[in-house]
């Protein structure tokens, strides 16, 4: 149900204060300026990515969490949050290598869970559940509704260190670091 808590977060939030901008859906949270690298495995090879770069998700499902609307682009700020969550994927068929690229986000907007759960969880999942349609937390209790945001939370983005990053990033920031096989 809460998998990726679907597409709560406004794709416009004003600019406010140095480095920061609050987001209108989420006024407690955080819309960083500061991160400055991030990781990312794609199926797409190097020489392709050099020249599209990340243009933002080409995902059409409607319950995906985008904090930048269609130019949101996913990655980890950390390598191993990047692994852990190439270990979440199911690959079927043939063997498939997933290329790791090193993002630079030096004065890009983005949006880490990590730092906003840190800064204020209880904040984060009430803004969550008041972004939820109702009848999803129907004939649920208030403290059923937060724990399993709270759960979702840790599960789904917290786990594999995700942030949210607004698109287009051209090829020039993006370096290619690994290839695995998997």
């Amino acid at each position: 149900m809460f998998s990726r808590l679907g597409r709560l977060f406004s794709a416009s939030t004003p600019p406010q204060g140095k480095n920061a901008e609050s987001n209108n859906t989420f006024p407690p949270s955080f819309i960083s300026l500061g991160n400055s690298c991030t990781y990312r495995y794609d199926s797409r090879g190097p020489e392709i990515i050099k020249v599209q770069g990340f243009v933002g998700t080409i995902s059409r499902d409607n319950t995906e969490f985008r904090v930048f609307g269609d130019n949101t682009i996913f990655a980890s700020r950390t390598k191993k949050g990047a692994k852990a969550f190439l270990k979440t994927r199911t690959f079927t068929g043939q063997k498939n290598f997933q290329y790791l690229y090193q993002i630079n986000i030096l004065g890009r907007r983005s949006f880490s869970f990590v730092e906003n759960y840190n800064r204020d969880k209880n904040a984060l999942v009430e803004a969550i559940l008041s972004s939820l349609p109702a009848e999803l937390l129907a004939g649920m209790s208030v403290d059923e509704a937060r724990s399993l945001a709270h759960n979702a939370l840790i599960r789904d983005f917290n786990s594999v260190d995700e942030i949210q990053i607004e698109g287009p990033i051209q090829g020039q920031r993006i370096s290619h670091i690994a290839t695995t096989l998997v």
